[in-house]
């Protein structure tokens, strides 16, 4: 057999090394695993937040149908605030209960029927303040604007979480 030379030598020895061929395949490798990585984290943080969302709106709901707080809009007040602190207690305090990004609604109604769907921008400061009538229903909408480090679900940063719940107010037992 003929020793080749020239150009089949290079090739050859290209083809034929494999020195340094992890390196290469580490480099290739390393930044999908690690955004796969970052992925996985993220979507974890998300959870933990969802989870406090929806903590946060069954104790501000029980807190509320049970008459544990004063009637009126200091009663609403108390709600938002066991809401808050619900919420940043179960989110280990990633979510302050004095956060811009956390949003309270309550809408109020005679029936559950006609409490269907509460729309943002029905703030709890409406003339809808009936939440402590027995028998009415209480809508409790949280929303909360989280922002990511990496774009999670399609091109935006931001995404909106949110918990809902629909409570109906008990009768005060008799002192």
């Amino acid at each position: 057999m003929k020793k080749r030379t020239g150009y089949f030598k290079f090739i050859n020895n290209f083809v034929g090394n494999s020195r340094g061929a992890s390196i290469i395949e580490f480099a290739l490798i390393a930044p999908v695993f690690l955004m796969f990585v970052m992925y996985i984290l993220e979507l974890g943080y998300v959870m933990i937040l969802q989870n406090a969302l929806d903590a946060g709106v069954r104790a501000g709901g029980r807190y509320g149908i049970t008459q544990a707080a004063s009637s009126g809009s200091g009663r609403q007040a108390n709600i938002e605030a066991q809401i808050r602190i619900t919420v940043q207690t179960f989110s280990g305090g990633w979510i302050k209960s004095s956060s811009p990004n956390l949003v309270i609604y309550a809408s109020s109604s005679p029936t559950l029927q006609n409490n269907a769907g509460v729309t943002a921008g029905s703030s709890s400061t409406g003339t809808n303040a009936n939440y402590g009538i027995p028998g009415y229903t209480v809508n409790y909408l949280v929303v909360y604007t989280f922002n990511s480090f990496i774009p999670l679900f399609g091109l935006s940063n931001s995404v909106k979480l949110q918990a809902e719940s629909t409570f109906v107010t008990e009768n005060p037992s008799p002192s």
